[in-house]
């Protein structure tokens, strides 16, 4: 949600993509791309959201596992649109 409110906020700025990993929560069903990065292993490691920071160039300058603090997350955009 935090995610949704900075993209409404910078989005004019940088690029904001959500990806869904899950087919069927309910069932615990990866999707199909998912699976290919995450594996077949024990979908306790499926956890999840996970949030990137990607500059220009594809290169993966932050990432945050399941908490994403808004200050950080702040942090990081303001870093990559100013340079």
């Amino acid at each position: 949600d935090e995610v949704e409110r900075l993209a409404s906020r910078h989005g004019d700025e940088m690029e904001f993509v959500h990806l869904e990993v899950w087919k069927d929560f309910t069932a615990n069903e990866l999707s199909t791309y998912a699976l290919e990065w995450i594996g077949p292993r024990d979908r306790a490691e499926a956890a999840e959201p996970w949030v990137f920071a990607v500059d220009s160039t594809g290169t993966i300058t932050h990432r945050w596992d399941n908490v994403a603090p808004t200050a950080e997350l702040e942090e990081a955009i303001l870093q990559l649109v100013s340079g």
